[in-house]
């Protein structure tokens, strides 16, 4: 996945709320003690 060196607002507002979820996903993981989630 290419990572470009300018991205636009919607697209970084859009990772930022993809990357959130992950990371509630990845701390209720965590949480139930299944740590296999690498991210």
């Amino acid at each position: 996945m290419p990572a470009p060196t300018a991205i636009p607002a919607q697209k970084s507002a859009q990772a930022r709320e993809i990357l959130g979820q992950l990371r509630r996903l990845q701390v209720h993981q965590t949480s139930m003690g299944a740590q296999s989630l690498e991210l």
